[in-house]
């Protein structure tokens, strides 16, 4: 087999991992998006109730944020003191949560779209910098040529 046929079959190598990684930074990227997305308009629906006087106010749902608990198995792995700032910080984000989900109503509107025109110009920048990267490898190829012949 020639240098250059291994060559080859290098930079091939190199671009499907710079594709595959790519691919899949993109779908995290994406899959991360769409939980944001889903969290806030599931938190305006829920503020949107409470000015209906819907059951569900955003009192409760503050309320259920502060409560929130570290699952039993990672409890006994974990110092007792980093136990106690856990339920510290819990309970001093709950006023923020509330005042946060009240101010979804006059955001929801925006929000959903501005996500989306971040998540837009972030795969643009991936796609950049793996197109990038795809063309350096070919540059290095293409340098290296002359002294394999």
């Amino acid at each position: 087999m020639s240098s250059r046929a291994i060559d080859l079959e290098f930079s091939i190598m190199w671009q499907g991992l710079i594709w595959g990684v790519t691919a899949g930074l993109i779908l995290l990227w994406s899959a991360c998006t769409w939980a944001l997305s889903a969290v806030l308009e599931w938190a305006a629906g829920l503020a949107g109730a409470q000015a209906g006087g819907a059951a569900g106010t955003v009192g409760e749902a503050a309320r259920q944020a502060a409560e929130l608990k570290l699952p039993p198995w990672l409890e006994t792995w974990m110092p007792s003191a980093a136990l106690k700032d856990w339920s510290a910080l819990i309970e001093s984000l709950a006023p923020w949560i509330e005042s946060l989900l009240g101010a979804m109503p006059a955001v929801a509107g925006w929000i959903t779209p501005l996500i989306w025109v971040v998540w837009t110009l972030g795969t643009g920048a991936l796609l950049l910098l793996a197109l990038g990267a795809s063309l350096l490898l070919r540059q290095k190829n293409r340098l290296r040529a002359p002294q394999a012949a």
